[in-house]
């Protein structure tokens, strides 16, 4: 999956720090991401529901999955708890919580300078002239802006892949940033469920420093709409972002 973003800053070489700290692979603390009682509670609840909308389906898959979690339904406490962990991928303290180190505040796993067709003639441009260009209905800069996801500046970010940056956000920066410049990202988001090699194709400078963790395929699962899937990865739609989307 991939998304046009946008990094003001002085020169091309200061976006490597700024992104630093929103990436998937960036260094962070060890936290609880949800507690022992909140795991077997969701785990309930999901196979619950599961077996609610399934009930009735014959598929074989299907079939698999319900007889998995009316089986984990029959478990107690503790027994639940090993089932869904295992399940679920989760790695627990001594306490029973489920512990992480993926950076929740990231929007991206890897991203290249440029390499988005139509905005190289507006690489490194100024805030100052990309504002003017706008407001003079300029088409490539009309259309550049009203395709960001995101745009990012030393400390800050707006936007990311589902939840775009606004034009208001984007031309308020502008005008607050006039002496800096714009450089132009093809922000990726790889998959994680699928094979490790999915990430073999990176440019070199910008891989990850570890490989993530490969998944064969997660089996049917419930989470609400636009809240995260409570695998140590988040779940999120894959496809591609392009053209103007306001």
């Amino acid at each position: 999956m991939h998304f046009l973003g946008a990094v003001i800053a002085e020169k091309q070489d200061d976006i490597y720090g700024i992104l630093a700290e929103w990436s998937e692979y960036a260094d962070v603390d060890e936290y609880v991401k949800e507690t022992r009682s909140e795991i077997i509670a969701n785990g309930r609840a999901d196979d619950q529901a599961y077996l609610e909308d399934h009930g009735n389906d014959t598929d074989p898959m299907h079939e698999k999955f319900k007889k998995a979690a009316a089986g984990r339904l029959a478990l107690d406490d503790e027994a639940a708890l090993k089932a869904y962990a295992e399940y679920r991928r989760l790695n627990l303290n001594e306490d029973g919580d489920a512990v992480s180190t993926f950076n929740e505040d990231s929007f991206y796993d890897y991203y290249e300078i440029g390499e988005w067709e139509g905005v190289d003639a507006l690489q490194g441009i100024t805030c100052r002239e990309l504002a003017d260009r706008y407001n003079r209905e300029d088409a490539l800069a009309r259309t550049a802006i009203g395709s960001l996801c995101v745009i990012c500046k030393e400390g800050w970010y707006d936007g990311g892949l589902w939840n775009d940056t606004t034009t208001a956000t984007v031309l308020n920066e502008l005008e607050r940033n006039t002496g800096r410049k714009v450089w132009w990202l093809n922000f990726h988001d790889c998959p994680r469920d699928g094979p490790a090699s999915s990430h073999r194709r990176m440019p070199a400078k910008n891989r990850p420093r570890r490989i993530c963790r490969a998944q064969a395929g997660n089996p049917p699962h419930h989470h609400p709409i636009g809240e995260p899937c409570r695998n140590d990865y988040p779940h999120r739609r894959r496809g591609h972002r392009t053209g103007p989307h306001r």
